[in-house]
């Protein structure tokens, strides 16, 4: 399969860019190609950045409406999530090198750049964003993590404990729909006690099984379970909620206390692929903090 690399070039220089599209054109193949987009003001490259997609962004520091260290500022926070490499003069390189301390991954000379180098460049600077990314995911996660453990040790009120978790949910994962269901004490039935995202009216309406559906099948298999086209699933019991709020997919987690499954987490999205597997394995570890914390407090509530 061929990869595309979308770039946005901004550059008021015509033969700058000229250059640049040249040399883009020759290290472009079959399989690997690159394709451009021209601005010429930091303007029009906003408007682009906004209407469509790009991989990178080939950034002049010197612009009819924007110069030096400003342009990166601007373009930073108009496409956060897109890495750029300046393109800089002999004369400024040592802006280029604080740009990149601004957050641009990368910096070229212009007039010193073969084909070579700029295709080398673009890849790195992307894969260097990739990981800026996921270093920030992780600790934004393990910061969730860490809040939650604080904030549930805090109470032993079993509606408080799953607010917070929830909400934290929400911070991370806020395209997602997420219930709590939590099995009653003859444990022969989930009862629903917490909803986020979804219209609760719709699920109420739905057909319990005492002993089918995703939620059993979840904390019989005491795993993750993912189904990718919820909607239609023999197993599904309540499909009509599916459709209603435009869910697609399930991820049910099991909440486990002593090798014993108390309930389930349901999560919900509207995409066929968008539970990942870093995604499920973080999720597991805080439906494993969430499980304690209902548990104990239900034991001091007396359920």
């Amino acid at each position: 399969m061929s990869r595309v690399t979308k770039l946005l070039l901004v550059e008021d220089n015509p033969g700058d860019a000229g250059l640049v599209e040249a040399a883009l054109g020759e290290i472009s193949t079959p399989d690997d190609e690159f394709q451009s987009v021209h601005a010429v003001r930091l303007g029009q490259a906003f408007e682009y950045a906004a209407a469509m997609s790009f991989d990178l962004i080939l950034l002049d520091l010197s612009l009819p409406d924007a110069k030096g260290l400003d342009t990166v500022t601007r373009m930073t926070a108009a496409a956060p999530s897109v890495p750029i490499v300046v393109m800089t003069g002999m004369d400024d390189q040592s802006v280029a090198i604080e740009a990149m301390r601004l957050g641009a991954q990368d910096y070229l000379v212009k007039g010193q750049v073969d084909e070579a180098t700029l295709g080398r460049t673009i890849r790195y600077a992307i894969e260097r964003k990739k990981a800026e990314a996921e270093i920030n995911r992780q600790l934004e996660r393990q910061k969730v993590l860490n809040d939650i453990n604080r904030a549930i040790a805090s109470t032993l009120d079993l509606e408080s404990v799953l607010k917070i978790l929830l909400e934290k949910i929400g911070q991370l994962f806020s395209q997602f729909g997420s219930m709590v269901h939590l099995l009653s004490p003859q444990k022969d039935v989930f009862e629903t006690v917490a909803f986020r995202n979804v219209d609760s009216g719709s699920w109420q309406q739905g057909v319990p099984g005492e002993n089918k559906g995703f939620n059993f099948i979840a904390a019989l298999m005491k795993t993750p379970l993912v189904i990718k086209d919820a909607q239609n699933d023999p197993r599904s019991r309540r499909p009509e909620f599916m459709r209603r709020n435009g869910f697609v997919s399930y991820l049910g987690l099991p909440l486990i206390v002593k090798d014993e499954a108390v309930g389930v987490l349901a999560l919900f999205a509207k995409e066929n692929d968008a539970f990942a597997d870093a995604d499920i394995q973080f999720l597991s570890t805080l439906a494993g903090q969430a499980a304690l914390a209902i548990h104990n407090s239900r034991l001091y509530q007396g359920i």
